[in-house]
């Protein structure tokens, strides 16, 4: 089950039937495996990190593909800052 945050979930009609939100989740990593397959690559799960789901989710609404952030809220590069200042303040105590 993915985490839970505040976002619309998607569903995606044919002439025939409505698809849930967990096929399609569990087509795309049927898909993405397949192709690890056919270049020797382990097949990857899912996870529960909330930041790559909410980031995930910001590309499927502004339809985009990038590990970066092309919105305001940019919660990757905010994430990274916070991690480097932590990390800057533990060397200089």
């Amino acid at each position: 089950m993915p985490p839970t945050i505040d976002a619309p979930i998607p569903t995606i009609s044919s002439p025939s039937r409505s698809y849930t939100y967990e096929e399609l989740v569990q087509y795309a990593l049927t898909l993405i495996n397949e192709d690890r397959a056919e270049h020797n690559l382990p097949p990857v799960t899912l996870g529960n990190n909330i930041a790559a789901q909410r980031h995930a989710e910001d590309m499927l609404k502004y339809k985009y593909l990038s590990h970066w952030d092309v919105t305001v809220s940019n919660h990757i590069c905010v994430m990274c800052s916070m991690v480097a200042t932590a990390r800057l303040a533990r060397m200089l105590l």
